[in-house]
């Protein structure tokens, strides 16, 4: 295999400059996968807002999805990353044949749950009998279409481990593009087509996702050399077992994720469906402005990985630190932003009046938990890359699960809908608190041990001379 400048550029190219190259695109890229889900929301608020409650309730399902996708993609990041840094071929080689079998492994498993667990998830969530179907309607077309999704998260990794993300940049902004162009088409009826409303939008998502898996996967066989594209039902235990120390970790994270938001839902819709379909919007709206964070996240992984497999503690240092600058600046504006304009946001998706006073609310003190969530972010991602995957996953359940979710139930005690909004950024906080703990303990154990065992291959210069003399002595 050949070892091309997009992957030995990880361990030589000065971090400030490598760092922003690597993450522009994916941001952009990002930017783009995001907008068409807030554009999904925009146009079926048209509809009305049960459609938009609807939607709201299916976000868990659809993060767990993700978390599938993520895990593996995670996983796929931090093993082939580092192999391509210990320049071990035949590891880079099993992992992409263990990567697509794990794709195929997820989408089975998607399958099994849209037959067994779509209808009673839903009755649980809600008694309305029209958010009911609405939500059936749009998540049975994206869990039965989602092969294109999970496609999508494996090869899109692939490029992403060998640093090129534009071709990455490419792949996920075909697939947005595609979603935004058929999203009117298909839920208003345009140009002959019929209008499928909310099942429209499930259309337009999953044709998008399977368009960007195609692109994918071409970009991979024609620009991606580093990576041997090959596909088979047995893959090697060791390459499973690798990617799932660090991929099940971030799946089971992001599940979590699912799990807090399918709780939060089942408080809010105890005060009102307009209180759900609030946090939806919030939810969205974030996921836009934290784009910038994510991608440096997933630059950021790639670099961590590559220069732990070569022994360079500094430059992961490095990788963490300007992260944290640019993320922490963009987001310091990016609040500032959502502070002001709460009101106009919640305007694009048919706000009535209620609902632009309740929401204002939820916007600006969700802003602020935005702000603190991007520590705690980074140094996961930097867990990850390290193989942490564990400690990594203990962060997450600290911030979604055993701060967040307790103070959600206090705070309903009040009855008052706004006090709610506050548990978020309490629980980033206490999160952040152990963020700290792990920040410290790798920076100091890691570090150090790297620092000994580069140590233990440098000679010993002293004992090298004794030897010398001790040479020439019994040659004299």
């Amino acid at each position: 295999m050949k070892y091309n400048r997009d992957s030995e550029k990880m361990g030589t190219a000065p971090i400030s400059g490598l760092l922003l190259k690597l993450s522009i695109p994916s941001i952009l890229a990002a930017l783009v996968n995001n907008l068409y889900n807030v554009v999904d929301s925009i146009f079926v608020a048209q509809l009305n807002e049960k459609a938009l409650t609807a939607l709201s309730l299916a976000a868990p399902i659809q993060i767990l999805i993700a978390a599938l996708g993520a895990g593996m993609a995670t996983g796929i990041n931090a093993v082939i990353s580092r192999s391509l840094g210990e320049k071990n071929d035949d590891a880079v080689k099993a992992a992409v044949k263990a990567s697509i079998f794990l794709a195929g492994c997820s989408y089975l498993l998607i399958l099994i749950m849209q037959f067994v667990l779509l209808r009673p998830f839903f009755a649980w969530q809600t008694k309305d009998v029209e958010i009911l179907e609405y939500g059936i309607a749009y998540l049975q077309v994206c869990m039965l279409f989602s092969f294109g999704c999970m496609l999508q998260w494996v090869f899109d990794r692939f490029l992403i481990s060998t640093g090129k993300t534009s071709c990455f940049m490419v792949s996920l902004a075909s697939a947005s593009i595609t979603n935004l162009i058929l999203d009117p088409i298909l839920i208003f009826g345009r140009f002959g087509f019929p209008a499928l409303g909310i099942t429209g939008a499930g259309y337009a998502t999953v044709i998008g996702q399977i368009v960007g898996a195609v692109v994918s996967i071409l970009l991979n066989v024609y620009k991606n050399k580093e990576i041997p594209i090959s596909v088979t039902w047995k893959p090697e235990k060791k390459a499973l077992a690798g990617i799932l120390k660090v991929g099940f970790p971030a799946a089971l994270m992001h599940g979590m994720t699912s799990v807090s938001g399918m709780l939060i839902n089942a408080v809010l819709i105890g005060f009102s469906s307009t209180a759900v379909a609030i946090y939806g919007i919030c939810l969205k709206i974030q996921n836009v402005f934290m784009v910038v964070p994510h991608g440096i996240d997933l630059a950021m992984t790639p670099i961590v990985a590559y220069n732990f497999g070569a022994k360079k503690p500094k430059r992961e240092k490095q990788a963490f630190g300007w992260g944290m600058i640019y993320s922490m600046v963009f987001m310091a504006f990016a609040v500032l932003f959502l502070e002001i304009f709460p009101q106009k946001i919640l305007l694009l998706f048919n706000a009535s009046q209620h609902m632009l006073s309740m929401g204002a609310t939820a916007i600006r003190i969700l802003a602020l938990s935005m702000f603190i969530s991007v520590y705690s972010l980074l140094l996961g991602a930097v867990l990850q890359a390290l193989g942490k995957g564990v400690s990594s996953m203990l962060l997450t359940i600290a911030r979604q699960m055993i701060f967040l979710l307790p103070l959600v139930f206090l705070f309903k005690m009040t009855n008052q809908v706004s006090v709610i909004w506050f548990a978020f950024p309490i629980a980033e906080i206490l999160g952040a608190l152990v963020g700290l703990y792990y920040h410290k303990k790798y920076f100091s154990f890691h570090a150090t041990t790297q620092l000994v065992s580069e140590q233990k291959k440098e000679p010993d210069i002293a004992e090298i001379n004794h030897f010398i003399n001790r040479t020439n002595k019994a040659k004299g």
